[in-house]
This record gives structure tokens, C-alpha cells and sequence, in this order.
């Protein structure tokens, strides 16, 4: 698992000529995916907003795009002034495709794809498939206790598992 690739990139022919990024959780927003922190791929959810030049809020410098210290939490734990990272994201690296955080079905962000429906609680398994942009959704095998898990609006009338 180590040495698989944290990202990928899909060629534009294969995908209607768009540029499209598969990651595992998301993206720190404006930062080249070269220079994304592997933490961050993987886990990112709520951040909070950046503040180019000086020192942010929390007493960390900036340096170019984001604090050098930049931290992410879950919805349910985040500050109220954070904000999860596909609701802000402006496209600045293509259309990017994740996973790592269960919603109803997949989601449309701005210029994201939310895909984890929740297979391994006994929600669905969901995929994107290209060139033809068509989403598909099959049922769970697994079956999970329904633990009422709490929803959490992340971007109008998008709700995340908490």
C-alpha cells in the first residue's frame, strides 16, 4: 500500500477532455498535487480558510499557499469557522474525484465528485464511470446495524456521515 501512487491523474482523451485527479480524501485547494501533503490526501475533511501573508489565527506563518501546519478534523469535531474542503474548491486542478467521507449518494461539489456511499456500513458501493460520465450505485452486501449516524451539511443540500 505504501508504495501505491497518492493520486492520479487521468489523461483528458479518456475523460471527455477534462482533467480529472482521483484521490483518496480530497485536496488542500490551490496547492500543485506535487506538493500536497500525503496526510492531507488521505484524510482531509473540514479545514480552515486560509490567510495569505503573516500569520493566520492559530500563530502559524504563511508561506505561498497554506500554513505549513495546516490541520484538518472531522466535521463533526471542526471549529465552526472551518470548512470542508470540496465546498470551497474552485477547480484549480481539474475535477477531483474522492472518497473517505460516506454521503447519501454520490455528491457533486462545485468541482468535486463525492463517491463513498457508505459500501462499508451496508449503504451502497458507487462509481464514476468514463468516458461516458455515468454514475452507478449497487447495494451493500455487508450487513450493518443501523447506528442512526449523525449528518453533517457541508455545502447546500450535501450531507456527510458523521
Amino acid at each position: 500500500m505504501k508504495t501505491l501512487p497518492k493520486f492520479i491523474r487521468l489523461p483528458p482523451e479518456d475523460c471527455a477532455n477534462r482533467e480529472v485527479t482521483l484521490v483518496h480524501a480530497g485536496c488542500l485547494p490551490d496547492v500543485p498535487l506535487e506538493q500536497q501533503d500525503d496526510f492531507m490526501l488521505m484524510h482531509i475533511g473540514n479545514i480552515m480558510p486560509r490567510n495569505i501573508g503573516g500569520r493566520n489565527e492559530h500563530g502559524h506563518v504563511e508561506h505561498g499557499y497554506w500554513p505549513p501546519l495546516v490541520q484538518t478534523w472531522w466535521t463533526s469535531k471542526a471549529p465552526k469557522d472551518s470548512f470542508y474542503w470540496a465546498s470551497r474548491y474552485d477547480g484549480s486542478l481539474g475535477l477531483v474525484v474522492f472518497g473517505h467521507t460516506g454521503v447519501d449518494k454520490p455528491e457533486w461539489f462545485n468541482y468535486a465528485l463525492a463517491l463513498d456511499t457508505g459500501c462499508c456500513f451496508g449503504r451502497s458501493l458507487s462509481a464514476l464511470i468514463l468516458p461516458d460520465w455515468r454514475l452507478v450505485s449497487v447495494p451493500s452486501s455487508v450487513s450493518v446495524p443501523d447506528r442512526k449516524r449523525k449528518r453533517y451539511e457541508v455545502h447546500p443540500g450535501i450531507f456527510i456521515h458523521g
